[in-house]
């Protein structure tokens, strides 16, 4: 299930799923991928229930930050 998501899905999609198993630093990864190429759910990641446990990383804080400032990497 893991490949076959990472290979059809979104960069988004494959974040959810990633975080949901707990590898957070590639769900980290995903959603910076996410946020790179304009995924269009991306502007749900502050409020999706499965990026719980990631709100507190660098990563997500930066992520914010750009998404606020409305700048892309």
């Amino acid at each position: 299930r893991r490949e076959f998501l990472e290979q059809n899905s979104g960069s988004y999609e494959t974040a959810k799923y990633q975080a949901r198993v707990g590898e957070r630093e590639k769900a980290l990864r995903s959603l910076q991928k996410s946020f790179e190429s304009r995924d269009f759910e991306f502007v749900f990641f502050r409020t999706e229930p499965v990026f719980r446990e990631l709100r507190d990383e660098p990563v997500f804080r930066e992520l914010e930050k750009l998404m606020e400032q409305g700048i892309s990497r």
